[in-house]
């Protein structure tokens, strides 16, 4: 199956690719052209078990009590709000962050948050 092709380059793309494409849109009528080509929140559950996984990177700030354990997902361990979690919200506690998403076409939030919080019970939190 092909999708609609990209009249400035005159390319095709896949079905996944062209989905990806409004999923990750800003542009709020690309937001609703995604969500309506599902007829189903099956289908759209589907989609999204079979979407490509990005790639990501743990980053972990530890102080010596594992008692709580912070997993945030970031597309930037040096952005603002990522720095602001580090010294402010969160400050003192350990802080496992999942970097993914800048340069990375596939970002997968849910995955982040499964990654990270597999590294949390690595440490047997209470």
């Amino acid at each position: 199956m092909q999708c609609p092709r990209d009249n400035n380059y005159n390319l095709f793309f896949s079905l996944m690719d062209y989905l990806n494409n409004l999923f990750m849109s800003n542009d709020p009528k690309d937001i609703q052209r995604f969500y309506d080509y599902f007829e189903t929140r099956d289908q759209l559950i589907k989609w999204m078990m079979e979407r490509q996984k990005g790639n990501y990177r743990i980053m972990e700030f530890n102080n010596d009590e594992n008692d709580i354990i912070v997993v945030i997902p970031t597309i930037d361990i040096n952005g603002k709000f990522a720095k602001t979690c580090r010294d402010e919200i969160f400050k003192g506690l350990h802080i496992i962050f999942v970097e993914s998403g800048r340069g990375n076409y596939y970002f997968n939030y849910a995955h982040n948050c499964n990654a990270g919080i597999k590294k949390a019970m690595e440490y047997n939190p209470n």
